[in-house]
Formats: structure tokens, C-alpha cells, sequence
């Protein structure tokens, strides 16, 4: 191994930015590093399914010996703030960011290592099987340059992915699943020195649902935490209507991190409709919505698309009004959410002509005809 070379090459791929889903720069520095060295390249088309600047790229050389390829792969992307990054060199051997972006080290120390190991391959000639490679964008978004890969083209049945801190040797053999969620909780203005009883604050009961959820290590194999809370406006003197907790759930069991997510929607006081303004059916719509759109704290088009989703139900159910309903809700949300599905992805839910309610006997405050749901 040229250790210099490959310090270099590490320096180099830092000073590229390469957010994620902007990895065209990174993208044609790659494809011109891999063709100097016997591979041909190919770019899928991964970057059009989420208004990307580049696509994924398939690598292939043919090999010396007898047997099926290997597969290497590592991704394009790095987290924010990915502009204007570059590698500074230590005297101690140390290799650290500016101090004002992040270093980029995932993923391109495992970029520069695959590198370095092919180009040592072709300086001794030596043999070996055939290599596929297979760099992706949007990793740092949870995979969504993967998801959308033609795995098809793939001939290799052992496939090595460097992209993990650790002594050299260390391997992972399973990761976690990711699910992101988020909680706006809606209260009421007033102003806190003279009328503060009109008002209803919502940074105090997001605190106590905060308080009632068990975090950090909560089984051998899941993690929870609340990673960010917002609230309030920048005046001290305003109780605040609005504050949104964003966290996230990781398990090895994609099951057990939906079981998960369902005890921590149970731990919600009842009653929230009328407290916070919002409404159980309504978050719990907005959940599937953000599972099957990819949206998380940080993405954009996923992000807005799921909030609209919640949004228009809640608008529905203010049309109709008080006094609550679960069974309203329910049907209203769950209605919404097979229409909003059929608008924005195609997939048609299969629904009755007109969704009737039987349980008007069991609710005293059943709003008879002016619910939708009540029986013609």
C-alpha cells in the first residue's frame, strides 16, 4: 500500500463536495479514476427518481482468474454541511475537517481504501477474480440510492460494503432499521404576563410526553431517542402554541421498531384533540404516510407531501366540528389517506361507495346528521 497515494487520494475526494443528491462532481471524478483503471462504467439513473444532480455507479472489470466477481461498494454522499470541506493533515498523522464543515470521512475513506487496493492491483499486475463496484447516491438519506438500484445487473454473490469506523479488520454482519418520527404538538397563544390562563402550552406538554417515553438503550437490540425539539417564538412573553419533537427508533427487528412506535404513540394522553388541536388518526395516518414516502426530519418533497397529508385531515375534521369522535376521526383519516395515496403515487386503496358509522348508540355526543358517517 502507498500510503502517501492514498492520503492524497483521501484529500482529494474530501475537497469535492457531495451532498447528498448533488454528487454529480463526485460522481465524474469517480467514473474517470475507475476507467484509468480497466473498468468500465456504467451511471443508472437514480438521481431523476428524486430530483438528484447524478445517478449510481455500476463499475465492472474483468478478472484473471476463474470464479464469480466480488463487489465492492461505498457511496457519494456525505452529510451536511458538505460545502467547502477539505482534509487537513496533522503532524501526528492526524487527518481532521477545516472545523466549519464536516470531514466527509463516511464514505470517503472507504472510497480512497478501494482505490488505493485497485490501483495496487493493476501497478503489480497481480491476479484476481473480476471486481464489481458500485458507488451510490443518497445513502445519507437512508439509502434511497440503493432502493432504486437494478440489482439485476449484479454477477457477484460475495459483496464487501466499506463504510464503518473501526480497527481495520472489524466487519459488521447486521445494521438496524430506521424509523424517524416526528410530533408537532398545537397549543394556544396568549400572552403570558396577562392572560396566561387563555393560553395552552404546548412546549409543557410536549415536556411531559417527553417525560413519560423511555429513551436511549430500551432493549437489547432497539434504541429510542428525541433528538430535537422545537417551540415558541423568539418573545419570552408569548405562551407558545406550537413546538414539534423529532426522534427516531433503531432495532435490528424492522417489526419490533413499528411495535416500538406504536407504544410510544400510547403513551400520547387521550383527550388531544381538544388540548393540542390535533388528533390521534390524524399522526397515526401521518406515520404510515412517512414510511412509505422515505420522509424524515431531513428530507424536502417526502417531508412536505406527509405534512399535507395530516394536515388535510385535520382540516376536515375542524369542517364538522366538536364534540369528539373516534370513530369520526378514524374513517375521516383513514378516507384521506387511501385518496392521498391515489393521488400522489398511483396505488388505489379499495374503499366502500360511502363509509357508515354503527356505533352512534355508543356516543352520547354523536353529532347524528351533521356527521358524515352517520347512517342516511
Amino acid at each position: 500500500m502507498n500510503t502517501d497515494r492514498l492520503v492524497k487520494t483521501f484529500q482529494e475526494l474530501v475537497s469535492i463536495d457531495s451532498p447528498s443528491f448533488g454528487e454529480r462532481k463526485m460522481a465524474d471524478e469517480l467514473t474517470v479514476r475507475l476507467r484509468k483503471l480497466g473498468f468500465t462504467v456504467s451511471e443508472a439513473r437514480a438521481g431523476e427518481y428524486y430530483g438528484g444532480t447524478a445517478g449510481n455507479r455500476y463499475a465492472f472489470r474483468q478478472g484473471t482468474i476463474p470464479g464469480k466477481p466480488l463487489l465492492f461498494s461505498t457511496h457519494m454522499d456525505t452529510v451536511e454541511p458538505a460545502e467547502g470541506k477539505k482534509a487537513v493533515l496533522h503532524g501526528d498523522g492526524r487527518i481532521t475537517s477545516g472545523g466549519t464543515t464536516v470531514l466527509g470521512a463516511d464514505c470517503m475513506a472507504g472510497t480512497a481504501a478501494l482505490l488505493e487496493a485497485v490501483t495496487e492491483l493493476e501497478e503489480e499486475q497481480a491476479d484476481c477474480r473480476a471486481l464489481e463496484i458500485l458507488f451510490f447516491i443518497g445513502e445519507e438519506k437512508h439509502l434511497r440510492g440503493s432502493a432504486v438500484f437494478d440489482f439485476s445487473c449484479v454477477q457477484a454473490e460475495e459483496s464487501y460494503i466499506l463504510d464503518l469506523s473501526g480497527p481495520a479488520g472489524t466487519a459488521a454482519i447486521q445494521a438496524p432499521t430506521l424509523i424517524d418520527f416526528e410530533i408537532v404538538v398545537h397549543g394556544k397563544a396568549a400572552h403570558a404576563g396577562f392572560a396566561p390562563e387563555q393560553g395552552v402550552h404546548a412546549i409543557r406538554i410536549a415536556a411531559n410526553a417527553v417525560a413519560r417515553m423511555d429513551m436511549g438503550r430500551t432493549g437489547a437490540s432497539m434504541t429510542v431517542n428525541i433528538g430535537h425539539i422545537e417551540g415558541g417564538v423568539k418573545a419570552t412573553n408569548i405562551v407558545p402554541e406550537r413546538c414539534s419533537l423529532r426522534g427516531e427508533v433503531r432495532s435490528y427487528s424492522h417489526e419490533q421498531a413499528l411495535e416500538e412506535m406504536k407504544k410510544r404513540g400510547s403513551q400520547i394522553p387521550g383527550g388531544i384533540c381538544g388540548l393540542w388541536g390535533t388528533c390521534g388518526a390524524a399522526v397515526s395516518a401521518g406515520q404510515y404516510y412517512s414510511i412509505i414516502s422515505g420522509s424524515t426530519p431531513m428530507t424536502q418533497d417526502p417531508w412536505a407531501a406527509t405534512a399535507r397529508l395530516t394536515s388535510n385531515i385535520i382540516g376536515r375534521l375542524a369542517d364538522v366540528g366538536g364534540p369528539r369522535c373516534c370513530k369520526r376521526t378514524g374513517f375521516a383519516a383513514i378516507e384521506e389517506a387511501a385518496r392521498y395515496t391515489a393521488e400522489t403515487t398511483g396505488i388505489a386503496m379499495e374503499l366502500p361507495e360511502r363509509t357508515t358509522c354503527t356505533f352512534m348508540a355508543n356516543n352520547a355526543e354523536c353529532r347524528k346528521r351533521d356527521c358524515p358517517f352517520f347512517p342516511v
